[in-house]
């Protein structure tokens, strides 16, 4: 069934799938990359990854779906063919990609470590009530020689505003040797969302 751009059924669709290729294609690669899975564009600072072309190769398809006749742009397939930018001057809904923004950040290697800062916030649904929460966290995370040895050194969290009291936890995720955050609601269903800043190092 055909959807108009602006809807918010649309919207919410649009967040699905990107949640279902990050979940599916990006997350489980996070710094798990091989040799093989990565390779230079125009030098050697412009990385491309397997995770991006396949993200951007998903996220094309589930959103012509979506939005039949539109067009998308991807960063890599602008890459492979500049004259897919003219489409920017032909008539119809045009979205615009790119997957995993800082993709040198996302091949990082083993033996490294990064200081954190970031914010985190979170609400329920209009239609439940006005409870919100939010937080400012940074810390130090560890990786040695795979991401099973990711280790969160330390952490302090501010709290902004948490009267709902709903939990909010930092960790290290040693599947995808990176820093973990859960938000839960109570019993409440949430949204939440981390803006998350780091300093990174790799010393082999």
């Amino acid at each position: 069934m055909s959807q108009d751009a602006s809807s918010p059924r649309l919207r919410h669709d649009v967040e699905q799938l990107i949640l279902s290729v990050s979940v599916s294609t990006i997350l489980p690669r996070y710094q798990s990359l091989t040799k093989e899975e990565i390779r230079t564009k125009t030098g050697p600072g412009d990385l491309v990854t397997i995770a991006d072309e396949e993200a951007e190769q998903k996220l094309a398809e589930g959103l012509v779906a979506l939005l039949p006749g539109s067009t998308v742009i991807g960063e890599e397939a602008v890459a492979a063919d500049p004259a897919v930018l003219d489409h920017l001057s032909r008539p119809g809904a045009v979205w615009i990609i790119d997957p995993i923004d800082g993709t040198a950040n996302f091949v990082a290697q083993n033996n490294s470590a990064y200081a954190f800062h970031g914010t985190i916030v979170a609400r329920e649904a209009a239609s439940s009530g006005t409870e919100c929460a939010a937080w400012k966290v940074e810390g130090l995370i560890r990786r040695e020689a795979n991401a099973g040895t990711t280790v969160l050194v330390n952490s302090a969290t501010t709290v902004l505003d948490n009267t709902p009291n709903w939990g909010m936890v930092l960790s290290a995720n040693t599947s995808l040797g990176c820093l973990k955050i859960e938000v839960t609601g109570a019993a409440k269903t949430i949204r939440w969302v981390a803006t998350i800043h780091t300093s990174e190092i790799t010393y082999a």
